[in-house]
Protein backbone atom coordinates (compact mmCIF):
# COMPACT_ATOMS: atom_id res chain seq x y z
CA UNK A 1 0.00 0.00 0.00
CA UNK A 2 1.53 3.27 -0.93
CA UNK A 3 1.81 6.55 1.41
CA UNK A 4 -0.83 8.53 0.95
CA UNK A 5 1.52 11.45 0.55
CA UNK A 6 2.27 9.53 -2.53
CA UNK A 7 -0.87 9.42 -3.82
CA UNK A 8 -1.75 11.17 -6.99
CA UNK A 9 1.63 13.35 -6.91
CA UNK A 10 2.83 14.01 -10.66
CA UNK A 11 5.56 11.78 -12.21
CA UNK A 12 9.32 13.52 -12.62
CA UNK A 13 10.27 11.52 -15.27
CA UNK A 14 9.85 9.66 -19.03
CA UNK A 15 7.54 6.57 -18.52
CA UNK A 16 9.08 5.35 -21.80
CA UNK A 17 12.46 6.04 -21.01
CA UNK A 18 12.04 4.17 -17.54
CA UNK A 19 10.88 1.37 -19.06
CA UNK A 20 13.83 1.49 -21.74
CA UNK A 21 15.92 1.12 -18.22
CA UNK A 22 13.73 -1.76 -17.25
CA UNK A 23 14.17 -3.65 -20.15
CA UNK A 24 17.95 -3.47 -20.39
CA UNK A 25 18.28 -4.35 -17.14
CA UNK A 26 16.28 -7.78 -17.72
CA UNK A 27 18.06 -8.44 -20.67
CA UNK A 28 21.24 -8.15 -19.00
CA UNK A 29 20.15 -10.13 -16.24
CA UNK A 30 16.57 -12.13 -16.70
CA UNK A 31 13.89 -11.89 -13.75
CA UNK A 32 15.60 -13.70 -11.34
CA UNK A 33 18.25 -11.51 -11.59
CA UNK A 34 16.79 -8.36 -11.65
CA UNK A 35 16.53 -7.07 -8.32
CA UNK A 36 13.99 -3.79 -7.25
CA UNK A 37 16.85 -2.07 -6.12
CA UNK A 38 18.93 -2.47 -9.97
CA UNK A 39 15.66 -1.66 -11.48
CA UNK A 40 14.83 1.32 -9.75
CA UNK A 41 18.42 2.65 -9.81
CA UNK A 42 19.03 2.05 -13.61
CA UNK A 43 15.26 3.52 -14.23
CA UNK A 44 16.33 6.15 -11.99
CA UNK A 45 13.40 6.72 -9.55
CA UNK A 46 12.43 5.62 -6.48
CA UNK A 47 10.52 1.95 -5.19
CA UNK A 48 7.38 4.08 -4.37
CA UNK A 49 7.59 5.48 -8.06
CA UNK A 50 7.85 2.27 -9.79
CA UNK A 51 5.18 0.40 -7.84
CA UNK A 52 2.87 3.62 -8.31
CA UNK A 53 3.76 3.72 -12.11
CA UNK A 54 4.57 0.65 -13.19
CA UNK A 55 3.27 -1.97 -10.35
CA UNK A 56 5.54 -4.62 -8.81
CA UNK A 57 8.41 -6.16 -10.06
CA UNK A 58 6.28 -8.85 -12.42
CA UNK A 59 3.87 -6.23 -13.49
CA UNK A 60 7.08 -3.68 -14.80
CA UNK A 61 8.52 -7.06 -16.24
CA UNK A 62 4.97 -7.59 -18.14
CA UNK A 63 5.22 -3.79 -19.30
CA UNK A 64 8.58 -3.90 -20.25
CA UNK A 65 8.00 -7.24 -22.11
CA UNK A 66 5.17 -5.35 -24.14
CA UNK A 67 7.36 -2.20 -25.33
CA UNK A 68 10.44 -4.36 -26.51
CA UNK A 69 7.73 -6.44 -28.28
CA UNK A 70 5.77 -3.86 -30.09
CA UNK A 71 8.99 -2.38 -30.95
CA UNK A 72 11.21 -5.44 -32.06
CA UNK A 73 8.94 -7.81 -33.07
CA UNK A 74 7.19 -4.96 -35.01
CA UNK A 75 9.97 -4.08 -36.77
CA UNK A 76 10.40 -7.66 -37.82
CA UNK A 77 6.60 -8.38 -39.06
CA UNK A 78 6.85 -4.71 -40.89
CA UNK A 79 9.86 -5.95 -42.96
CA UNK A 80 8.28 -9.26 -44.00
CA UNK A 81 4.82 -8.06 -44.35
CA UNK A 82 5.84 -4.72 -46.57
CA UNK A 83 9.01 -5.96 -48.55
CA UNK A 84 8.04 -9.71 -48.72
CA UNK A 85 9.50 -12.20 -50.21
CA UNK A 86 12.95 -13.89 -50.51
CA UNK A 87 14.84 -10.61 -49.59
CA UNK A 88 12.91 -10.10 -46.77
CA UNK A 89 13.68 -13.64 -44.95
CA UNK A 90 17.19 -13.10 -46.01
CA UNK A 91 16.94 -9.97 -44.27
CA UNK A 92 15.44 -11.03 -41.07
CA UNK A 93 17.94 -13.69 -40.35
CA UNK A 94 20.91 -11.24 -40.90
CA UNK A 95 19.28 -9.07 -38.45
CA UNK A 96 18.98 -12.00 -36.26
CA UNK A 97 23.19 -13.00 -36.68
CA UNK A 98 23.88 -9.17 -36.18
CA UNK A 99 22.05 -9.22 -32.94
CA UNK A 100 23.96 -12.36 -31.84
CA UNK A 101 27.12 -11.50 -32.45
CA UNK A 102 26.56 -7.99 -30.77
CA UNK A 103 25.24 -10.29 -27.60
CA UNK A 104 28.49 -12.40 -27.54
CA UNK A 105 30.57 -8.66 -27.08
CA UNK A 106 28.38 -6.15 -25.20
CA UNK A 107 25.13 -6.34 -26.02
CA UNK A 108 22.66 -7.54 -23.50
CA UNK A 109 20.96 -10.45 -25.39
CA UNK A 110 17.08 -10.65 -26.37
CA UNK A 111 14.31 -9.61 -23.78
CA UNK A 112 11.92 -11.99 -26.15
CA UNK A 113 14.62 -14.84 -25.60
CA UNK A 114 15.60 -14.68 -22.29
CA UNK A 115 11.39 -14.83 -21.61
CA UNK A 116 10.59 -17.91 -23.62
CA UNK A 117 13.39 -19.65 -21.66
CA UNK A 118 13.44 -18.06 -18.38
CA UNK A 119 9.74 -17.02 -17.26
CA UNK A 120 7.12 -18.24 -19.40
CA UNK A 121 7.70 -22.08 -18.57
CA UNK A 122 6.13 -20.97 -15.28
CA UNK A 123 4.28 -17.94 -15.91
CA UNK A 124 1.14 -17.91 -17.70
CA UNK A 125 0.74 -13.88 -18.48
CA UNK A 126 4.48 -14.06 -20.10
CA UNK A 127 3.87 -17.63 -21.70
CA UNK A 128 0.89 -15.64 -23.62
CA UNK A 129 2.62 -13.13 -24.77
CA UNK A 130 5.60 -15.54 -26.46
CA UNK A 131 3.08 -17.46 -27.94
CA UNK A 132 1.64 -13.95 -29.33
CA UNK A 133 4.99 -13.73 -30.82
CA UNK A 134 5.54 -16.86 -32.45
CA UNK A 135 2.12 -16.43 -34.29
CA UNK A 136 3.00 -13.20 -35.54
CA UNK A 137 5.88 -13.99 -37.13
CA UNK A 138 4.69 -17.18 -38.41
CA UNK A 139 2.16 -15.01 -39.94
CA UNK A 140 4.62 -12.94 -41.64
CA UNK A 141 6.83 -15.45 -43.19
CA UNK A 142 4.02 -17.44 -44.48
CA UNK A 143 2.96 -13.84 -45.74
CA UNK A 144 6.94 -13.02 -47.34
CA UNK A 145 6.73 -16.93 -48.68
CA UNK A 146 3.49 -16.33 -50.49
CA UNK A 147 5.07 -12.93 -52.28
CA UNK A 148 7.78 -15.31 -52.77
CA UNK A 149 6.06 -17.40 -54.79
CA UNK A 150 3.96 -14.31 -56.83
CA UNK A 151 7.39 -13.17 -57.51
CA UNK A 152 8.36 -16.26 -59.07
CA UNK A 153 11.24 -17.22 -56.63
CA UNK A 154 9.62 -20.44 -55.01
CA UNK A 155 7.72 -22.67 -56.79
CA UNK A 156 3.81 -22.75 -56.21
CA UNK A 157 4.10 -26.15 -54.70
CA UNK A 158 5.77 -24.63 -51.39
CA UNK A 159 4.03 -25.86 -48.07
CA UNK A 160 3.77 -22.19 -47.11
CA UNK A 161 2.34 -23.53 -43.56
CA UNK A 162 4.95 -25.67 -42.50
CA UNK A 163 7.91 -23.88 -44.28
CA UNK A 164 7.29 -20.78 -41.89
CA UNK A 165 6.95 -22.46 -39.33
CA UNK A 166 10.09 -23.97 -40.05
CA UNK A 167 11.72 -20.30 -40.09
CA UNK A 168 10.27 -19.56 -36.85
CA UNK A 169 11.79 -22.46 -35.34
CA UNK A 170 15.34 -21.95 -37.18
CA UNK A 171 14.80 -18.05 -35.94
CA UNK A 172 14.40 -19.64 -32.26
CA UNK A 173 16.86 -22.20 -32.72
CA UNK A 174 19.61 -19.28 -33.41
CA UNK A 175 18.86 -17.32 -30.42
CA UNK A 176 19.55 -20.28 -28.70
CA UNK A 177 22.99 -19.88 -29.69
CA UNK A 178 23.12 -16.43 -27.84
CA UNK A 179 26.57 -16.04 -26.05
CA UNK A 180 28.88 -18.53 -28.67
CA UNK A 181 26.92 -18.08 -31.45
CA UNK A 182 28.15 -19.93 -34.97
CA UNK A 183 29.66 -17.56 -37.68
CA UNK A 184 27.34 -15.31 -39.07
CA UNK A 185 26.88 -16.73 -42.21
CA UNK A 186 25.90 -20.02 -40.86
CA UNK A 187 22.79 -17.85 -39.64
CA UNK A 188 22.06 -16.56 -42.21
CA UNK A 189 22.29 -19.47 -44.63
CA UNK A 190 20.15 -21.11 -42.81
CA UNK A 191 16.62 -19.91 -44.34
CA UNK A 192 17.94 -20.61 -47.43
CA UNK A 193 19.39 -24.12 -47.23
CA UNK A 194 15.46 -24.77 -45.59
CA UNK A 195 14.27 -22.92 -48.89
CA UNK A 196 16.24 -24.34 -51.29
CA UNK A 197 14.03 -27.21 -52.81
CA UNK A 198 11.53 -25.43 -53.65
CA UNK A 199 13.56 -22.42 -55.66
CA UNK A 200 11.45 -22.36 -58.69
CA UNK A 201 13.39 -24.03 -61.25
Amino acid sequence: MLPEALIGRPRCFDPDSALDAAIEIFRLRGYDGASVESLTEAMGISRASMYQAFGDKHELYVKALDRYLDRNVSASVAVLEGEGGLDAIDQIFERTARGLHASATDEPPCLIYRCGVELAPRDPETAQRAAIVRDRLHAAYAHALRAAIDAGDLSGEAPVERLAWSLVFLQHGALSTVGSPPDAEVIEQAPRALLEPYRAR
